[in-house]
């Protein structure tokens, strides 16, 4: 079977290393002008979330002199900039499959108000990308305009900001840049307590060398020794 290609103002490239007979390739593409810059854009099919190491190098390859962009079926997309992809170690297997979750009622235990949630994304993929990624999520239409703050779900089920807020779009988007991959939320609030655990109602402990709370009470004992001594002084004299 002959391997696709593409072919559009002069440009051709070399879509996917293998593809199965009788089965449309993982990977399709089409180059898109836009001045002088040229975008690889590749589009995975509903139902296929993967891209092989081989198709990967492909992308790397490609991306030394142009930017890639990775669009899933979930409208979730990743712009890789000119220059900036290699391949992972180890990997064999990239996988861009993303759960979107808008439904507050599907979350459980956390320290945020549905008013406050915007939604949660868990990627498939684990570890580094192949590159910074300026990743687009669609959002409901409804926070356009407003700003969202991005915080990484950790093990123990405690948030931890990653630092970056975002402002959706009119057309319901938000974009995010990442190295790594996660599980995440963004929500219309910054989370009131550092790290933003499951337990934020809770009084927060000191932090170790941090003895300011017991400064007034000590204090007051002082102040109260100081008391008691003034007192046995004025009787050792009146006696």
């Amino acid at each position: 079977m002959k391997e696709p290609t593409v072919e559009e103002d002069g440009f051709k490239e070399r879509v996917c290393a293998r593809c199965e007979e009788k089965e449309t390739e993982v990977l399709s593409a089409t180059g898109n002008n836009e001045q002088t810059n040229i975008q690889y854009i590749v589009n995975i099919p509903e139902g296929k979330t993967s891209v092989s190491s081989d198709d990967m190098q492909i992308l790397v390859d490609t991306n030394k002199a142009q930017d890639v962009v990775i669009k899933t079926s979930t409208g979730v997309s990743f712009f890789f900039a000119k220059g900036t992809m290699r391949m992972i170690d180890g990997k064999t297997d990239y996988d861009f499959g993303v759960e979107l979750i808008t439904d507050f009622n599907k979350l459980s235990k956390v320290p945020f108000t549905a008013n406050e949630f915007a939604f949660r994304i868990n990627y498939n993929y684990s570890g580094e990308l192949p590159g910074t990624a300026q990743i687009t999520i669609p959002v409901d239409k409804k926070f356009a305009g407003k700003t969202l703050y991005y915080y990484q779900v950790m093990e123990d089920g405690t948030y931890k900001s990653t630092g970056q807020k975002m402002t959706v779009t009119a057309e319901g988007t938000v974009i995010v840049k990442q190295t790594h991959c996660s599980d995440y939320v963004a929500l219309t609030e910054m989370l009131s307590s550092a790290g933003g655990g499951n337990n934020n109602n809770q009084p927060t402990a000191p932090k170790s060398g941090d003895t300011s709370p017991f400064v007034p009470v000590l204090g007051a004992g002082v102040i109260s020794l100081a008391l008691v001594g003034i007192l046995l002084l004025k009787r050792k004299f009146h006696k």
